[in-house]
């Protein structure tokens, strides 16, 4: 009974041309009999795609070397220790490189980020901290890119 509930409620929670176009009912053009035998189609190109990609995949020691897979040996105490050690010295080291990253101000003036004439000249003016420069006519140079971007000209540049 639970079932036929459900059932209904998908049906009825979904337009019939929803319904066709996921194949749970049959096109009004084609006979149920062929949208039977094209479902069971479906179902064996899965089946064999699955099957095949099943049989194709890697070993556990070919997923190892790839380091996808972690050495089962290294499981333990000592090894989670050593992981937590790892990724904060991985999260230290991008914090660091992200800091020497350049600003969109520096960039401006080094042209590498395209901009309008105006835009670099109160750019380069340096306007008071409080205002902001809009940087939304940033076109071209890259593939026709548009950068739309706030940057707060309290940024000093160098």
């Amino acid at each position: 009974m639970i079932y036929v509930r459900f059932i209904d409620s998908v049906f009825t929670d979904k337009p019939s041309h929803l319904l066709r176009f996921s194949f749970v009912f049959p096109a009004l053009k084609s006979p149920a009999a062929f949208h039977e035998q094209r479902k069971s189609l479906e179902r064996s190109k899965t089946g064999d795609y699955l099957k095949h990609k099943i049989r194709s995949r890697p070993e556990k020691s070919e997923l190892v070397n790839m380091r996808i897979l972690q050495e089962p040996a290294a499981e333990g105490p000592a090894h989670d220790s050593q992981t937590k050690l790892k990724r904060a010295r991985l999260a230290d080291n991008l914090n660091e490189r992200i800091a020497l990253r350049p600003g969109p101000l520096e960039l401006v003036e080094k042209n590498i980020i395209p901009v309008h004439s105006t835009v670099k000249e109160a750019a380069m003016k340096g306007i008071g901290a409080k205002h902001t420069i809009d940087l939304c006519s940033l076109k071209g140079g890259g593939g026709g890119r548009e950068w739309n971007q706030a940057v707060d000209s309290s940024h000093s540049l160098p």
